[in-house]
């Protein structure tokens, strides 16, 4: 019981950090779009022997930077911080709390547009700082339709495939506001599943394009 315990203790949470690209940019070539993003989110780990449960929730907070290679291919680089409170509930002992460590993780991705509305996403992720963390491959595939003169609605569906063979489906919807031509504020909702855990996320970002 106790080196099970120890090791939720140590055990960070391997998806918490979301895919770091950011909406549909619709850059043309040669432009450039940096932003900040932000996610708050809630984990649900597996229940082990049906009497310990463990759930983690955090945030992360990260820049990004994107460029436009040609009209339909983008590539970026991200980092995100992110800091995860665990809880671990042991039937009839109640529920212990705990400050996890702080991690870091870098990312390169990719962007393909099929066409304005329709991207398709790759991105490789590093994790620094966090000795529990694995490299992970994601792709997937996002799209867009606009509903007003100064906002679109997307949803992506992404797959995270990790050197543990620890599998994930991250699905999320979202909204975009164009502030301004070149300003863009993003709020979307994530939900992401793996074979350990469950995660729904809030998130948002603020884009700028020159």
């Amino acid at each position: 019981m106790w080196k099970l315990l120890a090791g939720f203790l140590g055990a960070m949470l391997i998806s918490s950090v979301g895919f770091a690209s950011a909406p549909i940019s619709n850059l043309s070539e040669g432009q450039i779009e940096v932003g900040y993003g932000y996610e708050h989110f809630n984990t649900t780990f597996t229940p082990y022997y049906k009497i310990i449960h463990v759930s983690d929730s955090g945030n992360s907070n990260g820049f990004f930077v994107k460029a436009a290679i040609t009209d339909k291919i983008i590539l970026g680089i991200s980092n995100d911080n992110v800091n995860t409170t665990r809880s671990i509930n042991i039937s009839g002992m109640g529920t212990i709390s705990i400050d996890a460590r702080s991690t870091s993780e870098d990312a390169l991705f990719g962007e393909y547009y099929l066409n304005p509305n329709i991207k398709l996403l790759i991105q490789e992720n590093f994790p620094d700082r966090n000795p529990y963390g694995n490299n992970s491959f994601s792709y997937g595939v996002e799209g867009k339709v606009n509903v007003s003169k100064n906002m679109d609605v997307f949803a992506d569906i992404i797959r995270t495939n990790e050197i543990n063979n620890n599998n994930s489906n991250n699905d999320s919807i979202g909204t975009i506001f164009a502030i301004n031509k070149n300003t863009f504020l993003d709020i979307s909702y994530g939900y992401s599943k793996d074979d350990y855990s469950t995660t729904n996320s809030v998130s948002g970002s603020i884009r700028y394009r020159f």
